[in-house]
């Protein structure tokens, strides 16, 4: 039997992993490399704290959240219902899948012209274009969701007289939650990268503006403090999405089985 390390230990072997990185490399920036190429740590962190304490950075957050928090309950909703949609109806799920894939395949930021074309400059194409970074995670995994729901449940709710409605919302919405929730931790990073790359191209505030200005200007020290903020915004939306998410998890059949759209 393979024991596993106590997660104190896992943490501190990652603090002085993440040490020994920050020490070398500003111990490397300016006695090997210019400091103008990778700056350094001290730097960075001495100017975060100065843009926060400032309340220069917050217009910047404010924009970038905006814009990916409304796209990514957008495409979560659309991506949901979707999934629900072609989870039940199989043989729509097969006609479709061929194009679904490959419309995977493309690089969203490639739909940036499409989306200046139809909604202009502004707020709209960058909303739409982390409904575009999100989309395809929500619907496969809420697909996965009502694909794994028990097939005999859903028939057997039918036999006593419940309508389709019903089943979906007894049996189907409770099932997927476990899956939207899985579906959300991966997209909310997603979506926050969607904005920021939607940002650098096209925006006049944010992260992203901020990240493309600071590298314009040769500021490499605001371009990786813009970048750590990012990371940490990051980090705390899976958190909190992680946080919440057990108090869902238990309304959950958890029933496996055959599919339900078998049944449906």
């Amino acid at each position: 039997m393979i024991e596993r390390a106590p997660m104190w230990r896992i943490r501190l072997y990652q603090l002085i992993v993440l040490g020994v990185f920050l020490g070398g490399w500003e111990w490397v920036s300016d006695r090997h490399i210019r400091t103008l190429w990778i700056s350094k740590p001290s730097l960075i962190a001495e100017r975060t704290l100065d843009w926060f304490f400032s309340g220069f950075i917050y217009s910047h957050i404010l924009a970038t959240l905006q814009i990916a928090g409304l796209g990514l309950l957008i495409g979560t909703a659309i991506g949901v219902v979707f999934g629900i949609v072609l989870g039940l109806q199989r043989s729509l799920s097969r006609l479709l899948d061929p194009i679904l894939g490959g419309a995977y395949t493309l690089p969203r930021i490639a739909f940036l012209p499409v989306l200046l074309f139809w909604f202009g400059f502004g707020f709209r194409p960058l909303v739409a274009l982390v409904v575009l970074m999100i989309f395809f995670v929500l619907f496969y995994n809420t697909r996965a969701g009502v694909e794994s729901v028990d097939g005999d449940l859903v028939a057997s709710m039918r036999v006593m007289g419940a309508t389709r409605l019903q089943v979906i919302r007894m049996v189907i919405l409770p099932s997927i939650v476990p899956f939207v929730l899985a579906a959300m931790m991966i997209a909310a990073p997603y979506a926050l990268v969607g904005a920021i790359v939607g940002e650098i191209f096209i925006g006049s505030r944010g992260l992203g503006f901020l990240i493309v200005s600071s590298t314009g200007g040769l500021d490499l020290t605001g371009t990786f403090a813009a970048c750590l903020v990012v990371t940490v915004i990051s980090l705390i939306a899976t958190l909190v999405i992680a946080r919440h998410g057990p108090r869902l998890l238990g309304r959950s059949p958890g029933t496996i089985g055959g599919s339900a759209g078998a049944a449906f």
